[in-house]
C-alpha cells in the first residue's frame, strides 16, 4: 500500500478484521523514498502487465522474480540465528538450506504452527542474527517464491529489529 508519496505500509497481513483482531501479523510503515518509489513503480507495472521494474530498492523482495535469491542469500548470510513466522514454510530449497545452516551452529527457529500464543498464525516474519527483519506476504513455499506476485521488505532499523525480537520472545515462550 501507497500513499501519495509516502509513506508505505509492507504487511504480513490481509486488511480484515479478522486479521487485526486474531492473527499474529506485521505491518511496516516506511518513509524510505526509495521503497516508496519502487513499489509504486511495482503496482504500474503490475497494473499494466508489464515485466518487474528494473530497479527496485534492494530492502524490497518480490516474488516470483526475486524472492528466491535473496531469501536463499539471507538465510546464507546469517551468522547466530534464523527465527521465523511461516505456517506455510515448505520450500524444499530453503528447508534444506536452513536444516544446513543449523548443522553449522546457526541457531534456526521455524514458528510453523497453526496458533501462536493463542493467537493464529498467519504472519510471514523472519528475523535474522537479531539485526535483520523481514516483513511482508512471501512465504517459504514454492507458490510465493516462484509464481505469485507477493512482496516483502527488509528492516534494518534498530528499535524495529527490537519490536520484531520482541514478538519473538513473546511466541517462543
Amino acid at each position: 500500500l501507497v500513499a501519495d508519496d509516502g509513506p508505505a505500509l509492507i504487511a504480513s497481513l490481509n486488511f480484515t478484521r479478522k486479521c487485526f483482531a486474531k492473527t499474529i501479523d506485521a505491518i511496516v510503515v516506511t518513509h524510505d523514498p526509495e521503497v516508496v518509489s519502487g513499489l509504486r513503480s511495482l503496482l504500474t507495472a503490475d497494473r499494466g502487465h508489464e515485466p518487474m521494474p528494473e530497479r527496485l530498492s534492494p530492502r524490497l523482495i518480490v516474488g516470483p522474480e526475486t524472492a528466491r535469491r535473496q531469501f536463499t542469500s539471507i538465510i546464507a548470510q546469517a551468522s547466530s540465528s534464523v527465527r521465523l513466522i511461516d505456517r506455510k514454510a515448505s520450500d524444499p530449497a530453503l528447508m534444506s538450506l536452513l536444516q544446513t545452516r543449523a548443522s553449522q551452529g546457526v541457531r534456526v527457529e521455524l514458528y510453523d504452527g497453526k496458533r501462536l500464543c493463542g493467537l493464529r498464525s498467519h504472519g510471514k516474519i523472519m528475523l535474522v542474527d537479531d539485526r535483520l527483519a523481514v516483513v511482508g506476504g512471501l512465504s517459504l513455499n514454492p507458490m510465493s517464491l516462484d509464481f505469485r506476485r507477493e512482496v516483502a521488505v527488509t528492516v534494518t532499523e534498530a528499535a524495529a529489529v527490537a519490536e520484531v525480537a520482541g514478538l519473538f520472545s513473546i511466541v517462543a515462550a
